[in-house]
């Protein structure tokens, strides 16, 4: 067996550790915006206009030449004086030294909002004429509700009145693919935002290589030690990630000598003393430009041992082994905190109460792989049930308050309950009468969802849980038949198997007096204004006075909820919080059984995965994250003025996921039931619906990757709208409209090779099962390319395909 070692750029160094190439364009003539301060001093209104101003001299914003991920940025030398240092994008074109076709470019940016992300447009302008749009997420820099970790981070930014706000900051980075074979001439940022304006601080474009080199075919961006582990025959194994880049250009692509074609084994060489690799990875293919990410994983010798601090690594070869000639020759690289690339561990249990530690747990590969849950709101509101549409019902109570009177829901409650009835004259008719947890479970699964989140306690602070003594406010304490919802849910799904159990629990409460040390804004604390009766105050029933509302109640149900046995802490709004030591406490705890958990980005630090609602994306998101949205088209909990025809059909959710799948994400998709527990028919009818397609098609979408050189293709003019997903021997094409006949031509170039096998899963022409094995049998079809390479033509009769099928499936077996 030849040992094929990675080859890197040859420019660098032999003395210097090999990383991939990268040229960082110059911005100082384009900055327009000051965005950092020595003390909170704001040139021209600041970071954000409204005098608000990063830190300079917290050590936390990099300076001069500084790398993220392989990727070399050129920054600021300095960021106090008074000088610009960042652009605001104000449809400026910035102009390449010299033109040169690029794979991919990479950004540090930031939007100058507080709360949440937007969307916006770079023009790549080419020398021969032609242009694409990239669409870059817009995170906001820093957030109270939602924690968009970024890659430079600040522990606090100063506000209009030089003050510190300790709220986490940052700047965040971001590639771009770049689908164009021509040379970049240009590239021009978008007009200025009135919301979230984009600023750039830093711009990077990775060439592609033009003349055809089989010898480098392939080089390493990055390797990260992760935080995730299987349990390989009762020995734990971590899971380190390299990163690979084809760099040959997308012109190339027809020339199979700059392809990756044939499984290589990927290595680590020069581990320290007492680590080895007990499992190399395996990659087949890359084409030409396209990026794959691979897992090697390694182990102590003797295993794991107790009471050892987190460990890192010296330098490391990555190696590459086959059965054929040697093509590429060694790479070496760093792991270590240094170029936040991860830690390898001796002891899994050693998580601390601080962002450093914290910062390094990531999403569990099974949450990865997921791809699919369900949401349920149910709670309080799920009586009244009811808002104006385009609002969320679950936010009765606040909206009652909040719209004052003669508004709507005011109007609503003193038609359909009176003056007198407040919002906790709910509780007793919240009684479960119908509620079924292993139906419940039994439909989550039938609809294919790998996990759950169940909400325990929303704002209105009425949990489905036994709050133990921090609070009497909850279905245990108050409900008819005093009944634990949450623990009932969590032992159906243990009895049944196969599914997550997460939990969502809201960090604040709106009108908990105890909270009122800690509110602000929406969420006040304090008890609620009677709005019918001037003067007089709503109750807070089953309140339980307590010292501190962070320590005494939401730190302890937070923890009732992990010893119940939660594998997702899907927090709500953020705001003060110990969550801190609630997950080093969590992680360490559920590592000693050997189970993996996750929590979302609204707990207020370290998160593992972000959660946008209701949101798409067009491009691969780098980092993990999670849409979240209701059945219902605009609420999460049961709004009875919701008609059956409105909820999401069963083609809506297979589609939803595929295209969220295609960019990296997950789907949660919300049921609301009934103030009795029940599930209406129409959404019982739409998941299991769904959940047969998925039955037939799984493996086009759990555990897969996304193919981020083109996650889609919409072509509505020529019957095109079509995701990718892909595996490490097969690739998927997932068409949203019926495939035309009885040739399917896709207008693009595809990861595939003469030899290559197609097939169509779930085929109207061979549904028959094998009695063998009672497996269906698939479709194998017909294919040639068309329009050198830049097609492929797949034969498809029309009765081939359902035409009342979901979603049509294609997959590409590598030969």
């Amino acid at each position: 067996m030849i040992h094929l070692l990675l080859y890197l750029l040859s420019f660098l160094s032999p003395q210097e550790p090999e990383e991939v190439q990268s040229v960082p364009i110059s911005l100082e003539r384009y900055f327009n915006n000051k965005a950092a301060s020595y003390s909170g001093e704001a040139l021209n209104g600041g970071f954000d206009g409204a005098g608000r101003t990063y830190p300079s001299e917290e050590n936390c914003l990099p300076t001069g030449s500084w790398k993220d991920k392989g990727v070399q940025f050129d920054l600021p030398r300095f960021w106090a004086g008074l000088q610009y240092d960042n652009i605001v994008a104000e449809s400026q074109t910035i102009a390449l030294p010299e033109p040169v076709e690029v794979s991919s470019l990479h950004l540090l940016v930031a939007g100058d909002w507080s709360d949440g992300a937007s969307k916006e447009k770079i023009l790549a302008e080419f020398t021969d004429g032609s242009s694409e749009e990239l669409e870059v997420d817009v995170k906001n820099w820093w957030s109270i509700h939602w924690l968009n970790q970024g890659t430079i981070q600040c522990p606090y930014h100063f506000t209009s009145y030089k003050q510190k706000s300790y709220n986490s900051t940052q700047i965040h980075s971001v590639t771009l693919p770049v689908h164009s074979s021509a040379s970049l001439g240009s590239i021009r940022l978008p007009a200025r935002a009135s919301l979230n304006a984009l600023h750039v601080f830093a711009v990077t474009l990775t060439p592609s290589l033009r003349s055809i080199d089989p010898y480098r075919a392939v080089e390493v961006l990055n390797v990260e030690a992760t935080s995730n582990w299987i349990d390989d025959h009762q020995r734990r194994a971590q899971i380190v990630k390299v990163s690979l880049r084809n760099p040959h250009s997308i012109s190339a692509h027809s020339d199979v000598r700059a392809w990756i074609h044939e499984a290589i084994s990927i290595d680590l060489r020069g581990l320290r003393a007492g680590w080895e690799v007990v499992k190399q990875g395996t990659v087949t293919r890359i084409p030409p430009g396209d990026y794959v990410d691979v897992e090697v994983l390694v182990q102590p010798v003797g295993g794991f041992r107790e009471s050892k601090p987190w460990d890192r690594l010296g330098e490391i070869k990555v190696v590459a082994t086959k059965s054929s000639r040697t093509r590429f020759t060694e790479n070496t690289w760093t792991i270590g905190k240094v170029n936040g690339t991860g830690r390898l561990v001796r002891d899994w249990e050693h998580w601390r109460d601080d962002t450093t530690s914290l910062e390094f747990h990531q999403s569990p590969k099974w949450f990865d792989g997921a791809k699919f849950g369900i949401f349920i709101h149910w709670g309080l509101y799920s009586v009244p049930a009811w808002t104006n549409q385009g609002r969320y019902a679950e936010w009765y109570w606040y909206w009652l308050h909040q719209d004052g009177k003669h508004s709507e829901t005011y109007n609503h409650h003193l038609d359909q309950y009176g003056p007198d009835v407040k919002y906790d004259d709910f509780i007793p008719s919240f009684d479960g009468s119908e509620f079924n947890a292993t139906f419940w479970i039994d439909l989550f699964t039938s609809a294919g969802a790998k996990y759950f989140v169940l909400t325990t306690k929303h704002h209105d602070g009425f949990a489905l849980f036994d709050t133990l003594d921090t609070s009497n406010r909850s279905t245990v304490s108050l409900g008819p038949g005093g009944r634990d919802y949450v623990r009932e849910l969590f032992e159906a799904a243990d009895r049944k198997g196969g599914i997550k159990k997460g939990t969502y629990f809201s960090m604040p409460e709106w009108f908990n007096p105890d909270y009122s040390r800690y509110g602000w804004q929406g969420w006040p604390g304090g008890l609620a204004k009677d709005i019918y009766h001037p003067g007089q105050l709503e109750p807070y029933t089953g309140h339980v006075p307590v010292d501190d509302y962070v320590d005494d109640l939401q730190l302890q149900q937070m923890r009732i909820l992990s010893n119940l046995g939660s594998d997702i802490m899907w927090c709500d709004i953020g705001g003060a919080n110990h969550t801190g030591l609630f997950a080093s406490e969590w992680y360490r705890n559920t590592s000693k059984t050997g189970r993996q958990v996750a929590m979302n980005d609204r707990c207020g630090i370290a998160p593992d995965f972000s959660t946008p609602e209701y949101e798409r994306f067009s491009t691969v998101q780098s980092g993990k994250w999670e849409t979240c949205e209701g059945i219902d088209p605009y609420s999460f909990g049961y709004n009875k003025a919701t008609k059956d025809s409105e909820y999401k059909s069963a083609k809506e959710i297979i589609h939803n996921l595929i295209d969220i799948t295609s960019k990296n994400g997950n789907y949660l998709l919300n049921i609301g039931p009934t103030g009795e527990g029940k599930i209406i028919p129409v959404m019982i009818r739409n998941l299991l619906q769904a959940g047969r397609w998925l039955e037939t098609h799984e493996r086009a979408i759990y555990d897969t990757v996304p193919y981020p050189l083109l996650p889609e293709l919409v072509l509505p003019s020529q019957n095109i709208n079509l995701r990718f997903t892909r595996t490490t021997f097969s690739f998927f094409i997932i068409a949203l409209m019926r495939p035309t006949s009885p040739v399917f031509t896709i207008p693009t170039r595809l990861p595939i090779l003469p030899g290559d096998k197609i097939y169509l899963l779930s085929n109207k022409r061979q549904k028959s099962i094998d009695k063998r094995n009672g497996v269906a049998r698939e479709l194998e079809l017909d294919w040639e390319f068309g329009k050198n390479e830049e097609q492929v033509k797949i034969t498809v009769e029309e009765n081939d395909t359902d035409e009342d099928s979901l979603a049509w499936v294609f997959e590409i077996r590598y030969q």
